[in-house]
């Protein structure tokens, strides 16, 4: 399969933004596309009959960003160059900003080359707003820019920041699906603009 491209959420953005709803996962290899190659392991438990409804419509500020730059089957020093580019642009406004750099060779990179890069923003009362911007191939078969990537993943946040809301627009759905599984009471969410 593939756990990055940029139809889908990928796996670090799965992982960083969607972890605090949905603890049982694992990425046992990771592939990019045309060829995937990835393997990931999802545990859903079964749903307790006593979910409440949701009151949460305090998205607080942003007080931290965390993120993971990535590459696969190229060299190391790539993902370096992504994370600078988003450092140029996230520490004009926050000065704790880390992004952490993953490079996969052999059986964990799948069978395509790739590289992409995963941002979160965790706010001062736990709210979890995430972007992320993967490689993507023109008609030539050339990759984006690493710099432009690093750029376009750091304003991507900065939008959803903007947005506001609990929940960044990638998550809108599982917290709908959640609030819809709750009982018959009322839950109570605040989101930015609908996806």
């Amino acid at each position: 399969g593939i756990t990055n491209d940029s139809r889908d959420p990928c796996v670090d953005t799965f992982g960083t933004g969607t972890l605090p709803m949905l603890k049982h996962f694992s990425v046992v290899a990771r592939g990019a596309p045309p060829l995937g190659g990835s393997e990931v392991v999802l545990k859903v438990p079964i749903v307790p009959k006593s979910l409440t409804a949701a009151t949460w419509v305090d998205e607080g500020m942003v007080k931290c960003i965390r993120g993971v730059s990535y590459s696969t089957r190229i060299s190391p020093h790539m993902a370096n160059r992504m994370v600078d580019a988003a450092r140029g642009v996230l520490n004009h406004l926050l000065s704790d900003a880390y992004i952490f750099t993953n490079h996969y060779t052999g059986s964990e990179s799948g069978k395509s080359l790739g590289y992409g890069i995963s941002l979160v923003a965790e706010t001062t009362t736990g709210c979890i707003l995430s972007s992320e911007c993967v490689a993507t191939y023109s008609g030539a078969y050339e990759l984006q820019l690493l710099e432009d990537l690093g750029m376009q993943a750091a304003m991507s946040l900065l939008q959803e920041i903007k947005l506001g809301g609990v929940v960044d627009s990638t998550h809108q759905g599982l917290l709908f699906i959640l609030c819809a599984l709750c009982p018959k009471d009322v839950s109570k969410v605040r989101v930015g603009k609908l996806s």
